[in-house]
């Protein structure tokens, strides 16, 4: 499928997909579309299948159980963010002409006529069967994993207790390559994530780092604030970084961590978003701090409606997945220069 509704074409191969939807009103009804797909946010070296997850809303009419043909419409986020094509190819034929078929199912040792093992090694798996590496369904065991539009909702719930972020002595400007130090306070413990929104709205998550442990103690288990430490990027202009801790540890889709110039591997974690959905989470989460700031309201009707926007926009269940939990935000703005230059 193509997973951008632009001009830009983002293949990826689906293998599994769940619909799921009530009825709202009369013949009316409302539903959700979960794709799973293989993902190329990858380094080179990667072997494996990367999983990525994508949810969609749509509305739709149906009779005795049956869609009335020309009724289903994409509803909220999914209006302008959704798949463009999907296609399905009805001859097995290498598009590059420098990949020959016959070597790849020779390498995969399979064979042409049936496209099943050999039967040496038929033969050979049957006294000694290969060993799963997840013996769980693929589907069942990622229904609470974070699909990128579960951003929004991350960013956007109310805190369930007191938890704060800000820089090191409140800063509020840097300059490229500078080190930002973060710190967090969380009146109770939980795994604690930071993700940064940069000036150009690429989106990351600075910690934790790919391997690291983010399991952190509350306020009255430990002394001081939690510190982490990050290098500023070259965007220059106004940044945000949402801190959250979840009493649960989270799994994001379609995050990549790759290397850097020389081969340096990069410490944060970059969101592989296509344009659409990039430009999906940033109309979205406006329209959070429009809702959030509306005079005349009180604090918890204000988020009650943030939530339910969100919910409408998404789709994502994220209060379920989440449970309990707290986030923050602090702002910072990095300005023309780099680290050691004449301006600062």
């Amino acid at each position: 499928m193509d997973l951008d509704a632009g001009h830009e074409v983002w293949n990826y191969p689906v293998y599994g997909y769940r619909v799921e939807y009530q009825n709202t009103n009369g013949n009316q009804y409302r539903g959700t579309i979960t794709l799973w797909y293989a993902d190329d946010a990858v380094p080179p070296s990667f072997v494996g299948t990367k999983v990525g997850i994508r949810r969609y809303l749509f509305s739709c009419q149906m009779r005795g159980g049956v869609i009335v043909a020309g009724s289903a419409r994409w509803e909220g986020g999914s209006i302008k963010d959704h798949p463009d094509f999907a296609w399905s190819p009805y001859l097995v034929r290498p598009e590059n002409p420098h990949i020959d078929h016959g070597k790849v199912l020779e390498m995969l040792k399979r064979s042409k006529q049936d496209g099943q093992l050999p039967k040496k090694e038929k033969d050979k798996n049957k006294v000694n069967p290969p060993k799963k590496e997840n013996p769980e369904d693929p589907i069942t065991s990622l229904k609470e994993v974070l699909s990128p539009n579960d951003l929004l909702g991350v960013v956007a719930r109310p805190s369930d207790w007191a938890f704060s972020v800000h820089t090191e002595g409140l800063k509020k400007q840097f300059v490229a390559g500078q080190e930002c130090k973060l710190q967090v306070r969380s009146e109770k413990g939980g795994y604690l994530y930071l993700i940064h929104f940069d000036s150009k709205d690429n989106i990351s998550l600075i910690y934790p780092a790919s391997g690291d442990d983010n399991k952190i103690k509350g306020d009255a288990e430990r002394k001081g604030p939690v510190e982490v430490r990050f290098e500023c990027p070259d965007t220059a202009g106004l940044h945000r970084v949402k801190a959250v801790v979840t009493s649960r540890p989270l799994r994001f889709t379609g995050l990549y961590t790759g290397t850097g110039v020389g081969g340096k591997k990069d410490k944060k974690q970059i969101f592989h978003l296509n344009p659409t959905t990039k430009k999906m989470i940033k109309e979205g989460m406006e329209q959070v701090e429009v809702i959030l700031e509306k005079p005349g309201k009180k604090k918890e009707e204000r988020q009650e409606e943030a939530a339910r926007f969100v919910s409408n926009y998404t789709g994502g269940n994220v209060t379920k997945m989440l449970g309990h939990f707290a986030q923050s935000e602090t702002t910072f703005y990095i300005g023309p220069g780099k680290k050691g230059g004449n301006k600062e």
